[in-house]
């Protein structure tokens, strides 16, 4: 009998199994620093398109 592979497993378990295996190596510091520096561009995105916006009225 052969063994089955992660195709037969769930889309929701297979998607755990990822991302517990990513977060087990991951730096949190370095995770937090990413997290900040996202933000940040949101930011600087968001004043920006509302420069342009304001530009065309």
């Amino acid at each position: 009998m052969e063994t089955p592979g992660v195709e037969a497993l769930p889309p929701d378990v297979l998607a755990a199994i990822v991302r517990d295996a990513i977060w087990a190596h991951r730096d949190p510091e370095i995770h937090r620093h990413a997290l900040a520096r996202e933000e940040a561009e949101r930011r600087a995105i968001r004043v920006a398109v509302g420069r342009w916006h304001d530009a065309g009225r």
